[in-house]
């Protein structure tokens, strides 16, 4: 199976878990799908077999595992034909970016997912690894993190992944920018589509005014930024709310409101800086 149809299942996987609160036992030599399942599930055991022991526990999620997917993300690899790492924080965030990735005019980029609470971790030992299969201490890519509460989360600009921090309080946010929303309709007046939101969802109403009076800085619930994208999208079946931004980044640099929410350091590193006139 594609890489992303890997992750996809992995969320199918832990929403049916949910839903009919069921445990799954699944058998696979795949590592993708191991890393996809790791970030997803909440709950989640490996077990390893080997025929030399008698005794077979199952290790639960933790820390070690960080280490263990970043030994099969192929950062040798990307530092040797230079390709830029990124590491998000969450599976939204890799849906996203891996969507962008994908198009054609996009620059080839090495994305790592890592957990929300894991991500400075990921960093770590991520850097470690780096250092351990070359001398080269220049930068080699970025740690993309929301806005929220990482009071931790310092620009260390002299670090191998120094941290960048979207402008926007997180990667649902991107969904409301004028060239995401005009991407999909283009008389489109967000104000009006969340006013029938809030009619219909009177539970939502408090979160809605906050959204018409900051966007950009209004932290969005999943269940909430579900319910907008199928309010305005007729494809919204079909088509995922994290896709549509995806293809959206994939397609050209960001500009206007796009580029103001994910801030400039992201926008020039991946993208590349804009020459100056004196330069060009």
């Amino acid at each position: 199976m594609h890489l992303d149809l890997q992750n996809r299942f992995a969320i199918f996987i832990e929403e049916v878990s949910k839903k009919f609160d069921v445990q799954f036992i699944i058998t696979t030599h795949s590592q993708a799908l191991l890393a996809s399942l790791m970030n997803v599930c909440d709950s989640i055991g490996i077990v390893c077999l080997d025929s030399k022991k008698e005794e077979i526990k199952a290790i639960q999620k933790n820390d070690n595992f960080i280490f263990s997917n970043l030994l099969s993300s192929d950062l040798a690899l990307s530092k040797v034909i230079g390709r830029k790492i990124v590491i998000v924080e969450g599976n939204d965030d890799f849906l996203v970016w891996n969507q962008a990735a994908r198009n054609q005019n996009f620059d080839d980029i090495a994305i790592i997912e890592a957990g929300g609470g894991d991500i400075l971790q990921y960093k770590t030992y991520t850097e470690k690894i780096l250092n351990a299969v070359s001398d080269d201490s220049n930068q080699a890519g970025i740690t993309l993190t929301d806005r929220d509460k990482k009071e931790d989360a310092t620009h260390d600009t002299n670090s191998t992944l120094p941290i960048k921090r979207l402008q926007c309080y997180s990667i649902e946010n991107l969904f409301l920018t004028n060239e995401v929303l005009q991407s999909i309709k283009s008389d489109i007046n967000l104000n009006t589509e969340l006013d029938s939101i809030s009619s219909s969802s009177p539970e939502d109403k408090d979160e809605v005014e906050k959204i018409k009076t900051d966007k950009k800085g209004t932290k969005i619930s999943k269940d909430l930024i579900k319910k907008i994208h199928h309010k305005i999208d007729t494809h919204s079946n079909t088509t995922d709310w994290r896709i549509r931004v995806g293809k959206v980044l994939g397609k050209e640099r960001p500009t206007g409101e796009l580029l103001d929410f994910l801030g400039n350091d992201v926008v020039d590193y991946i993208w590349g800086e804009v020459a100056t006139a004196t330069e060009q």
